[in-house]
């Protein structure tokens, strides 16, 4: 116990509400930091040429061996993260844990999350870069976030801009999953347990039901990159919402359990992105969609588990800079391929093959961090506070809710009853 009260006192003095996901900070800033790694060492492999693009799997040896397979399950981290963070709140109501959230304001605040930052970096690419192929109503459908119906060989607009389009129908989703489902008949009186179990099957059968349509379609096509079909990519995130209250009770009191139980499921999403590597398997494929699952499911749920435990987070995790680059994070993932874009027109000429690479990492962490610190702080979050840029932030009462996918915010869930624990 007194160990307990110590960690809590811990993350207290560390600045932390006693919800606050800590990690999930970390998770986003690493993630987001991995993909920068894949796009410039592609980048830097195109712009050599030659046999290092005819080869890009062994341009760089080890390094882009891993580089460019790695991305691929890491990303389906921010969706798990949203998963958790975004569809939590609906799942505590619908576990008759809380009120639902009001959907005008839940709409509202997702829609300030993410369409500003946005709108901003599709606008600053269309005065850059031009319309590439696009028809005028394609481009206004990029804005829409209905770029992933346009398929993978349309999307040069906002190459990985559709994860946000997947995310925008995700929040839309949500609302409408819980009112559907207060109104089926056979849930009307059913138990907290009864909620429970309906919605870890009804979860479990659109991530078979998912996974089954992608490996059968394009993944990186219409179908492929849509809520319908990566259902399974959130889901992680909101059975762990579901069991929050049971293991947030249960695993203070066998904390080496918990810490041993976190450790093991991160280890399991290091795994899965290892065999994705190591055999260099594209989506699409069956093994390749369960890895990113267990890629999700484990850093996700595994850093959950081992913060409910109550276990010490290492500083090296919870520190002002990484936070500050989880904050970072959404400008760096959409500002990263334009900086590294416009970098690429300016390489030395006296630079090898590995001093493009390096030159191009370098650059486009460093500028790219450097301009989504400034975005975040002019543009994205004054658009979340609903305040203008040049107004001071603490003059200001801060409206954090528990959907802000920024701050990782939850809201306090209610101490479990000895017989809620019981179950």
């Amino acid at each position: 116990m007194h160990g307990c009260v110590s960690e809590a006192t811990d993350r207290i003095d560390r600045g932390h509400p006693p919800s606050y996901f800590v990690l999930g900070d970390a998770l986003r800033g690493i993630a987001c930091l991995v993909v920068v790694v894949y796009h410039a060492t592609l980048g830097a492999i195109q712009h050599v040429g030659g046999a290092y693009a005819a080869d890009p799997i062994g341009a760089y040896g080890a390094f882009s061996f891993v580089a460019l397979r790695i991305g691929s399950p890491t990303v389906y981290v921010f969706l798990a993260l949203s998963g958790y963070l975004v569809g939590g709140p609906w799942v505590r109501a619908w576990l008759g844990e809380r009120p639902p959230p009001k959907v005008p304001t839940y709409i509202g605040r997702r829609a300030r999350r993410i369409l500003p930052a946005f709108w901003l970096v599709i606008a600053l690419r269309l005065a850059d870069k031009g319309q590439y192929a696009f028809t005028d109503h394609q481009v206004l459908g990029t804005f829409l976030g209905l770029q992933t119906f346009y398929g993978g060989t349309q999307q040069a607009l906002m190459p990985q801009g559709w994860t946000v389009d997947v995310e925008a129908f995700f929040y839309l989703t949500l609302p409408l999953l819980f009112l559907v489902g207060r109104r089926l008949p056979p849930l009307h009186n059913a138990d907290r347990v009864g909620r429970r179990r309906a919605l870890v099957g009804f979860l479990v059968l659109w991530s078979v039901l998912g996974i089954a349509v992608r490996t059968r379609t394009a993944p990186d096509g219409a179908l492929g990159h849509s809520v319908l079909t990566l259902g399974w990519a959130f889901a992680p995130g909101m059975i762990a919402a579901a069991y929050e209250t049971q293991l947030r009770a249960l695993l203070p009191a066998r904390r080496t359990l918990g810490r041993v139980a976190g450790l093991g499921l991160i280890a399991t999403a290091i795994l899965a992105e290892a065999v994705v590597v190591g055999f260099q398997i594209n989506d699409g494929l069956l093994v390749a969609e369960v890895a990113h699952l267990l890629c999700g499911a484990g850093f996700v749920g595994g850093a959950l588990v081992y913060e409910w435990s109550g276990a010490p987070i290492p500083l090296a995790l919870d520190n002002g800079p990484i936070h500050a680059l989880g904050r970072w994070s959404y400008g760096i993932y959409l500002l990263h391929i334009t900086v590294a874009q416009h970098l690429l027109q300016d390489v030395p000429a006296d630079l090898g093959p590995r001093g493009v690479l390096v030159y191009l990492l370098a650059g486009t962490a460093i500028i790219t961090t450097a301009l989504a610190a400034v975005m975040w702080r002019y543009w994205e979050e004054p658009w979340l506070d609903w305040r203008w840029p040049w107004r001071p932030k603490d003059k200001l009462a801060r409206r954090v809710g528990p959907t802000d996918l920024v701050q990782g915010a939850i809201p306090e869930t209610p101490a479990p009853t000895a017989d809620e624990v019981a179950r």
